[in-house]
């Protein structure tokens, strides 16, 4: 069965609540409108830098979150992440995980996508019939 390697999202549990982070290119132009910087720059400073400026981080969520969950649910998130700045490290990875895959050239993906283990078979014993 062939999976969408270009589209995956990534989940975050904060609290009792599950956020999906997915980029596409509505989020993507929705974050360079927001930021007035290219994605690719945003692109740069991830892989280079592996960093981002902390105001820049309320646009990521919004255009994270855009696809899978309402405006309530950002603000809720964002609102979060004012009172707990500390919270922007914990979910770091998976925001920019989720940016920068469909970024990557599909080749790249087949090769780093984990890939589920085969069920190994049980030998079965043979009866010792040698008595």
């Amino acid at each position: 069965m062939l999976t969408d390697i270009l589209h995956s999202s990534h989940k975050v549990v904060i609290g009792e609540k599950t956020y999906e982070f997915e980029f596409d290119h509505l989020s993507y132009a929705m974050l360079e409108k927001q930021t007035h910087k290219s994605i690719y720059e945003f692109y740069d400073d991830l892989l280079v830098k592996h960093n981002i400026l902390f105001q820049e981080t309320y646009a990521f969520i919004a255009a994270g979150l855009l696809k899978h969950h309402t405006d309530t649910d950002v603000i809720d998130l964002q609102n979060k992440l004012r009172q707990n700045p500390g919270l922007w490290q914990t979910i770091k990875k998976s925001v920019c995980s989720a940016f920068i895959d469909p970024l990557l050239p599909p080749e790249i993906l087949l090769h780093t996508k984990k890939k589920v283990p085969a069920k190994k078979r049980k030998k079965s014993k043979k009866p010792d019939i040698t008595g």
